[in-house]
């Protein structure tokens, strides 16, 4: 995310949903100089999707509140 803001370019989410056997291209996100809020962004798009492997998800990432991305 740091090459990303720098360079001003966009992420492109992308999931890849085992659970439904789909593959999602989500939105662009441009990235801020907040990289919590980025993360936590990021947190909560791929929050319903299933991986390969759900066991190793991440989970240590606590998403900030609703009120707090919509900023």
């Amino acid at each position: 995310m740091h090459i990303a803001h720098k360079a001003q370019v966009p992420v492109v989410m992308v999931a890849f949903d085992y659970k439904n056997k789909q593959i999602d291209f989500g939105p662009q996100l441009d990235i801020s100089d907040n990289i919590q809020y980025e993360l936590n962004r990021i947190y909560q798009y791929y929050q319903n999707v299933q991986g390969k492997y759900p066991e190793k998800m991440l989970t240590d990432i606590v998403p900030i509140a609703e009120k707090e991305i919509e900023k």
